[in-house]
């Protein structure tokens, strides 16, 4: 019995670390991220990775489906080109994804948010 509740509880840890874990680091990839128009990407809460089928080709603009409104929004080249501000104040160009997956900062209130910064993959 004693087993069989030890391997419960290390299931439930297992469980929950790969499901709160990304929460975990997720934030800290978005620290200093600036758009091409010199401001910040993220408050802290608005940066996430796009799901598979939130981001088409519209024409020729990348568009992103806002998770809160469920509307596409359109990416501006501001959004796509983002750099890194460092500790020290130098600005980095090298951005790269630890996951290699599209990520999105997408701020402002439902009936006008829109897309400030844009990570396509192995740019974070």
């Amino acid at each position: 019995m004693k087993a069989l509740l030890v391997v419960a509880i290390c299931a439930v840890m297992s469980a929950a670390t790969w499901f709160l874990a990304p929460l975990a680091w997720s934030h800290e990839h978005y620290v200093g991220l600036i758009d091409g128009g010199g401001r910040p990407c993220c408050n802290g809460v608005d940066c996430k990775p796009v799901e598979a089928g939130d981001a088409r080709l519209s024409g020729d603009v990348i568009e992103v489906r806002d998770p809160v409104s469920g509307r596409w929004l359109p990416v501006s080249d501001n959004a796509i080109n983002v750099t890194r501000r460092m500790p020290d104040g130098t600005i980095s160009y090298d951005v790269r994804s630890p996951d290699a997956r599209m990520h999105a900062c997408i701020l402002g209130r439902a009936s006008g948010r829109e897309v400030w910064c844009l990570i396509l993959p192995g740019m974070l």
